[in-house]
């Protein structure tokens, strides 16, 4: 029969890690005592064997003194080597078993590197005693990996639980990063805040300002200038239509100075018109008459009344006004560019929130391999 499935909330994980933090403690403990003991029978085996090689005599061998001289240097190194071998075990590091493991075979392979020249060479007199050296440092490969098959679940779990802590240290650190992103948009929501209510004071005071009898009394002077450039731009317009610019480019057009002066008043008067030019002309030619003479004094007249009335235009309240809508905008622009920069943090808080879910996805994967399902 399956096992039923185990069920767990996220709200839980934590709790749940927790314990198999301690599981874990526990596991990699069990493995490291196995370990322990794999590496003291190894050691007690090399010790005898190390004995029995370091008491073996060549004198009784037929063998050539030389071939003997090789064996015996080269039993030495290789017994050196097997000295180096234990005291190397022995300074092992047990913060982990994975650890421990690693370090073992990174020890193996040193030795088998440094010995098997000399194992070699020795094996030509006295092969029996290092055969079983040899068999016993096997044998404790054998044991090592048996260690690792039979603990599997164990290990599987550990890395596991291991994989799900550096997930949830992921999640935490995605977490920090949102709640940066919420910090921010917080502040930049008062500064918006801020700015309104300096926008909603400014608006007030316009209002009472435009409401007070002073800006009254402006409106109403502008609108007196406003309607004396009316009359003067009538007057001119009147003054133009009087003049017959075909005859008076026939009167002078030998004179290319006062020619000049009667293209730029047809093409362009009211920008060209100059009093006392216009009556030159116009008086020499001929065609200078009464009504023309009282427009050009009525155009005088206005002249000066604007330009006396625009000199003394109380315009205090209104540049005031103009002054605080000038901030009013620039307020606006501002909370346009907090608005944008909320909007960019909500994109990385996005962001965050979808790799967050990845990470938890990842977790689900993870323990539904352990048959437990995270809601």
């Amino acid at each position: 029969k399956q096992e039923e499935r185990k069920k767990i909330t996220y709200e839980e994980i934590s709790h749940w890690i927790y314990e198999k933090n301690q599981e874990i403690d526990t596991n990699n403990q069990l493995i490291i005592n196995l370990i322990k003991e794999n590496i003291n029978s190894l050691k007690q085996g090399l010790e005898e064997s190390i004995e029995k090689l370091k008491n073996i005599s060549l004198e009784n061998k037929k063998e050539q003194d030389k071939i003997k001289l090789v064996v015996e240097e080269n039993l030495k190194k290789y017994l050196n080597n097997l000295i180096f071998l234990i005291k190397s075990l022995e300074k092992l590091s047990y913060f982990s078993y994975e650890q421990a493991i690693v370090e073992i075979d990174s020890i193996l392979n040193d030795f088998k590197k440094r010995s098997l020249m000399h194992y070699e060479k020795a094996t030509i007199l006295i092969g029996d005693e290092l055969g079983i050296t040899k068999e016993k440092i096997s044998d404790f490969s054998k044991n090592l990996n048996k260690i690792i098959q039979d603990n599997q679940t164990i290990i599987k779990n550990n890395k596991n639980i291991q994989s799900i802590n550096e997930e949830l240290n992921t999640i935490n650190s995605t977490n920090t990063m949102i709640d940066e992103c919420d910090k921010k948009i917080i502040i930049l929501k008062e500064n918006i805040k801020l700015k309104e209510n300096e926008i909603k004071d400014y608006l007030e005071i316009i209002m009472d300002l435009k409401k007070s009898n002073e800006y009254k009394k402006e409106l109403e002077e502008k609108a007196n200038i406003y309607q004396l450039k009316i009359e003067y731009e009538n007057k001119i317009n009147e003054l133009k239509s009087l003049i017959d610019f075909k005859k008076l480019s026939s009167l002078n057009h030998s004179d290319n100075k006062k020619m000049k002066l009667i293209h730029e008043l047809k093409e362009n008067f009211k920008e060209n018109y100059q009093e006392n030019r216009l009556i030159g002309i116009l008086k020499e030619s001929s065609l200078c008459t009464q009504e023309m003479e009282k427009i050009i004094q009525e155009i005088s007249n206005h002249t000066t009344l604007i330009n006396s009335k625009e000199s003394t235009f109380p315009d205090k309240l209104a540049k005031e006004i103009s002054s605080k809508e000038e901030k009013i905008t620039s307020l606006r622009k501002e909370i346009e560019s907090l608005n944008e920069d909320i909007s960019k943090e909500e994109r990385i808080k996005q962001k965050f929130n979808e790799s967050k879910l990845v990470f938890i996805g990842k977790i689900k994967a993870i323990l539904m391999s352990m048959n437990i399902e995270l809601n």
